[in-house]
């Protein structure tokens, strides 16, 4: 018995303890003294507050708000995030919170999840201006001239009395750089056989109304001789969702095709899908010819970016040549970062020309069985104006002399480009 009165006895103490810390003020008057105290810089114990309001009251959504914000301040975006998404996933139409949310992730530079935000919100606040600026706000920062010019342009045309919109048009007029020069160089080593390869090459490119053009020099030291070849590249635009990449290089050079073509057309799906088609073209020193049929099929998804391109080369009297390479890109949080990793089979047309014997075997090397893996990655300068991209590969391929023997190669490249 006196057991069972001692069990009552805590368990009621017990209760009366929990009833005392249990939230039991004026979540009003409490909210307000947790902002005050979070503006400031008291976010510790403004939290502590904000937390015991919504134990008692968990849809309080201005108190989960600040609660977020406080966090966001402080540079936990995941966790507030989280906040963030409670409220969202109930209160659609709650700008406030929309905004704070896009806010958070701007100061995380997720700029894609801040575009994604942006979108949603805009379903739900479809004539909201502050959320539409916002929009220009991270298409500015994504460092997508194009897209960010129109929206804005739109803007204006809603919204023609709203002056703040000229500082983001101030900072993509700084942003967008229509001409940049890109420098490169490669240093591929063979495990038998081949002396190490070096390449060098030097790119202008410029941006237009009607698309991007470039001019394009390499420099190679193959197999103990010299090589220069000189290209040209256009991209031009049809429309939003179509436009074609057309290239032409030629060289007097062995270690080099005479002349080197490519032309292809993409197109743009919903779902952030891309398709193209088109081919290549070679024409070697000792008159013979190559003809490349290839094209794309890519998808973006969140951060990721998926693709497969096919080659097929017809061969006289056989079967054709098939060749294949799959690329995978994780997006990071800065524009134009990624981490990317290319696979092929078989081989691809960019190619390098072999020698036996002191003579060049440049067409047979399109038929030969080989396997490449690259690994890609590209980030941005401190100032975002520049890019930085690095390339470490491994190849095993078929000997021209003898198919039952195959070379390994290593290859590292790095390539400097800067906007202007």
């Amino acid at each position: 018995m006196r057991i069972i009165l001692c069990f009552w006895f805590c368990f009621g103490v017990h209760f009366m303890w929990a009833q005392d810390l249990a939230y039991q003020g004026n979540p009003d008057e409490s909210f307000f003294n947790a902002r005050q105290m979070a503006f400031s810089g008291k976010r510790t114990q403004a939290r502590d507050t904000l937390n015991r309001i919504l134990e008692a009251y968990p849809n309080y959504a201005d108190v989960r708000n600040l609660l977020a914000k406080t966090l966001s301040w402080e540079g936990k975006y995941d966790q507030a995030r989280k906040e963030f998404n409670k409220i969202t996933s109930k209160e659609r139409r709650n700008l406030e919170v929309w905004e704070a949310a896009i806010k958070n992730e701007i100061y995380a530079q997720n700029l894609t999840v801040a575009l994604g935000l942006c979108n949603k919100a805009l379903k739900y606040l479809p004539l909201d201006a502050r959320l539409q600026r916002l929009k220009s706000q991270v298409l500015v920062a994504m460092d997508v001239p194009d897209m960010a010019q129109e929206y804005i342009d739109n803007y204006r045309v809603r919204h023609p009395e709203d002056v703040a919109v000229q500082g983001l048009q101030k900072q993509l007029d700084e942003k967008v750089r229509k001409q940049e020069i890109e420098v490169g160089s490669t240093l591929e080593v063979y495990d038998i056989v081949y002396d190490p390869a070096v390449t060098l090459s030097l790119r202008y490119a410029k941006e237009s109304e009607w698309g991007k053009w470039a001019v394009q020099t390499d420099f190679a030291n193959r197999f103990n001789t010299n090589g220069l070849q000189i290209g040209g590249e256009v991209y031009p635009k049809f429309g939003k969702d179509v436009y074609a990449d057309v290239a032409y290089a030629y060289s007097g050079a062995t270690i080099f095709p005479r002349h080197r073509a490519r032309a292809e057309v993409y197109k743009s799906f919903p779902n952030k899908m891309e398709a193209s088609l088109g081919g290549r073209f070679y024409d070697f020193s000792d008159s013979s010819s190559s003809l490349i049929y290839t094209g794309s099929l890519g998808l973006y998804s969140g951060d990721y970016y998926f693709s497969a391109r096919p080659y097929v080369t017809p061969i006289p009297d056989a079967k054709p040549s098939f060749s294949m390479t799959l690329t995978a890109r994780k997006y990071g949080k800065r524009p134009k970062q990624y981490l990317g990793l290319i696979a092929g089979y078989g081989f691809m047309p960019d190619f390098k020309q072999l020698v036996v014997d002191g003579e060049l075997l440049s067409k047979t090397v399109l038929y030969l069985e080989s396997r490449q893996l690259f690994l890609d990655y590209q980030m941005p300068a401190a100032k975002g104006r520049d890019l930085w991209k690095f390339q470490l590969g491994v190849q095993h391929q078929e000997l021209v002399f003898d198919a039952d023997r195959f070379y390994w190669s290593v290859s590292a490249g790095l390539r400097f480009t800067t906007r202007f």
